[in-house]
């Protein structure tokens, strides 16, 4: 088994600004990842290199929660029926479809994901991952 992991090692993360801001971080098997958004194969290669040279700065956004209420929830968001696995509970990737293509092709079996109970919180977790990037806001580690 080979994890790529989050380069604090952190436990947790704390997202400032989201109304719940402390989140857990578990390493999940990629087999067990749901990516409903395709990833862009030119994009990934870049993600590739860069978490070979800088490993990786965030967790995958993973939306966790039992099949029905995922599928229910995704329907209302996109007003169409969601294609989930036929599983209990789903591990839906909200944001890193990218970084766990690239993790694969690596060679890597798990990742550490952020897991958030809906889909309205990952899109405020996924704006503050972003703002990183853009120098705005930190992420920073809990403890």
């Amino acid at each position: 088994m080979t994890k790529l992991r989050i380069q604090s090692r952190a436990s947790r993360l704390r997202y400032p600004g989201v109304g719940i801001n402390t989140f857990e971080v578990r390493s999940i098997s990629l087999n067990d990842l749901h990516c409903p958004v395709r990833d862009v194969p030119s994009f990934a290669d870049g993600v590739e290199n860069s978490i070979r040279e800088q490993g990786l700065a965030n967790p995958i956004i993973v939306v966790r929660g039992p099949r029905e209420d995922l599928a229910r929830e995704l329907e209302s968001l996109n007003g169409r029926p969601a294609s989930l696995p036929k599983t209990p509970v789903v591990n839906v990737v909200y944001g890193g479809t990218n970084r766990v293509t690239a993790a694969r092709m690596m060679g890597y079996t798990h990742v550490d994901c952020v897991l958030l109970p809906s889909f309205e919180l990952a899109l405020r977790v996924q704006e503050q991952q972003r703002n990183t990037y853009n120098g705005t806001t930190a992420t920073q580690a809990g403890s």
